[in-house]
């Protein structure tokens, strides 16, 4: 201590029961949301929101761009054997019953054709069948929706699956991006 009036406490929960109330209470799975506002607590940052960002990019003239698939499985077995480009502009049928939500926030009919990204299909391959089709890049504050919007339909659980498979996405699409940055691109 530095003698200025801090204090420091340990509280020590001595019975069985204080104990487990203590772990259940504090575990980070029974804590994913701020008391406060609402808000994820427990979000991507940096290097996964980069490779989530990175994946759900879309860019004009890449490798398979204009192909129409019939599912999800289609563009995943095409964009591994090299057909379509991550960020190719492709068209895929959803499964009945899945809409789509776009950049406006319009949600399209279930089932539909939908202009998307081969790398927006596989980002959207993770997320549980039950919710939406999120057809856009997935920045920082798309992905803390998609968060919430799922703990609203699927609960806790459900939940915490979709962060474990989040980070795995994302870590592994920043790895294969090569993006990086130096000290000269931040800005102070």
């Amino acid at each position: 201590a530095d003698f200025d009036g801090d204090q420091m406490a340990v509280h020590l929960p001595l019975s069985i029961e204080a104990q487990v109330e203590a772990h259940t209470l504090m575990l980070a799975t029974n804590n994913i949301f701020s008391p406060s506002n609402g808000a994820p607590i427990i979000s991507p940052s940096q290097d996964v929101v980069m490779g989530c960002y990175y994946l759900t990019m879309s860019m004009a003239g890449r490798r398979g761009e204009g192909m129409v698939f019939r599912s999800f499985a289609e563009v995943e077995m095409a964009h591994s054997l090299g057909k379509v480009d991550t960020h190719a502009i492709i068209k895929v049928k959803l499964s009945e019953g899945r809409c789509e939500i776009d950049e406006k926030g319009a949600v399209g009919e279930p089932g539909a054709i939908t202009e998307t990204t081969a790398g927006r299909v596989l980002f959207n391959s993770i997320l549980p069948e039950s919710m939406l089709f999120y057809n856009l890049p997935m920045r920082s504050s798309e992905l803390a929706k998609v968060i919430s919007d799922c703990y609203q339909l699927l609960g806790r659980r459900q939940t915490i699956d979709l962060l474990d498979n989040m980070n795995r996405v994302g870590f592994s699409w920043s790895t294969n991006s090569g993006l990086s940055f130096a000290t000269d691109d931040l800005i102070t």
